[in-house]
């Protein structure tokens, strides 16, 4: 069964005569719309629902908790509502920061990626505490994992789009974000520098923020020189921006 962007599997298991033992499983995609499916599902069940069979499902486990429920069940369907009191966005995002900062590198891409897709949304995004954005971006940016890598680039580009929190990304993540551009590899080929790219032509959409980038313009102009349009359009943007600043 799929939805969205995550892959999941949901086996139902004959208990005894009177319940049944149903099982969620992901499989691939992110946690977070897992999670976020999971939950609607128990909130559906309503009094059909008994109890789970293990510890409550955390935001970023791969498998969720058992549930027994009724034989004679029919499930209503699932609204597209955004309630936001149907999880603590905050929890979750914090949660999500403190896996991404672990040594685990299969726990630092799923909640990279997870990152990347929740923060999309800005009403997502204000509430991340700056600070534990900062600590994983400056270690995700440093990564050897592309998968890491690129997962931290999109959320880069994501909390780029918050104005609050663009002069501290230039002033606290300036070496990591070049350190990102000027790696070895092909640009045509490496999605992280095209997303670097772009989080530069937005941090210097504001002259004292564009003011800060100043000391990096030789670097930057190599790079406005480059075949790929992706890459070359946010550049000559960022370097307008500075000139202008």
């Amino acid at each position: 069964m799929q939805s969205g962007r995550s892959s999941f599997v949901v086996k139902v298991y004959r208990h005894n005569d009177a319940e049944r033992l149903v099982e969620f499983q992901r499989r691939d995609g992110c946690v977070v719309t897992f999670n976020h499916i999971y939950r609607r599902t128990l909130d559906q069940l309503g009094s059909h629902f008994l109890r789970r069979a293990c510890s409550p499902v955390g935001s970023t486990e791969l498998l969720a908790p058992l549930a027994f429920v009724t034989p004679d069940l029919s499930l209503p369907k699932l609204s597209d509502s955004n309630d936001k009191d149907e999880f603590d966005v905050q929890s979750l995002l914090k949660k999500l920061c403190e896996e991404a900062h672990c040594e685990f590198i299969d726990s630092q891409r799923q909640a990279l990626c997870a990152l990347a897709h929740v923060t999309t949304a800005a009403e997502n995004r204000c509430q991340l505490v700056a600070a534990e954005a900062v600590a994983v971006l400056r270690k995700a940016l440093s990564s050897n994992d592309d998968v890491v890598l690129e997962n931290a680039c999109r959320f880069l580009v994501n909390v780029c789009s918050q104005e609050t929190f663009r002069e501290g990304i230039v002033q606290q993540l300036s070496a990591e974000l070049f350190f990102v551009l000027e790696a070895p590899g092909s640009i045509e080929s490496c999605a992280s520098k095209r997303h670097v790219a772009k989080a530069f032509a937005i941090l210097s959409s504001k002259p004292c923020h564009a003011s800060l980038l100043k000391a990096h313009t030789n670097v930057l102009s190599r790079f406005s020189q480059y075949h790929d349009q992706c890459l070359k359009e946010n550049i000559t943007v960022t370097l307008a921006q500075i000139e202008a600043a």
